[in-house]
């Protein structure tokens, strides 16, 4: 069962989550009728990068839950759980600990968060290669190798060895990369 974290001393609108109590409406339950079903997000494979990232430091951004008809639906943050579901699986089968999922309540109407809901994704916004490589720097110069960076952003260590040499080129280079006139893999080249 859930619990607050003011039991473990941080904020009391904080939940933690075993992600197998969390439903997901269209996954986990018949999706007749059911109004918080997002079909498109459901048919999506579980991203096997965001499940080794959170096997390896957890869920780090707060899903968003509704309680309705005593069960606890994902608003906002389905991908999360999934992937944290598939993270478990790894942990348990390599005898680790498993994860849970941190989750904020929502409240108001049925459609208030359907709302909520369908804009979640909307306007989430592609970070650019060149901003991801500056990232990257930065877990490097903090003692990252190019394995645990590629982890933590679900893409090959080869992708963080190639950012490293972006960064290396010239201020020309890097605008052209970054205004999408020369591919990234080229630039590494």
């Amino acid at each position: 069962m859930a619990r607050t974290d003011r039991e473990v001393g941080k904020r009391a609108d904080m939940y933690r989550f075993d992600p197998d109590e969390l439903t997901i409406a269209g996954l986990d339950e018949a999706s007749e009728g059911n109004a918080f079903v997002d079909a498109e997000s459901n048919a999506l494979p579980v991203n096997k990068a965001m499940a080794k990232n959170i096997a390896f430091q957890g869920v780090l951004q707060p899903i968003e839950f509704a309680r309705l008809a005593g069960k606890v639906y994902v608003v906002d943050g389905r991908c999360r759980v999934r992937a944290c579901r598939e993270a478990n699986k790894l942990l348990s089968k390599a005898g680790k600990e498993v994860r849970t999922v941190p989750g904020i309540p929502m409240r108001g109407t049925e459609t208030m968060l359907l709302c909520a809901m369908d804009s979640s994704n909307e306007f989430r916004r592609d970070v650019s290669v060149m901003e991801r490589a500056r990232k990257a720097a930065i877990h490097q110069n903090n003692g990252k190798t190019p394995e645990e960076i590629a982890i933590i952003f679900g893409v090959e260590p080869q992708t963080v060895r190639n950012w490293d040499k972006i960064l290396q080129c010239c201020a020309k280079v890097q605008k052209a990369v970054e205004n999408g006139l020369i591919k990234a893999t080229a630039a590494a080249q």
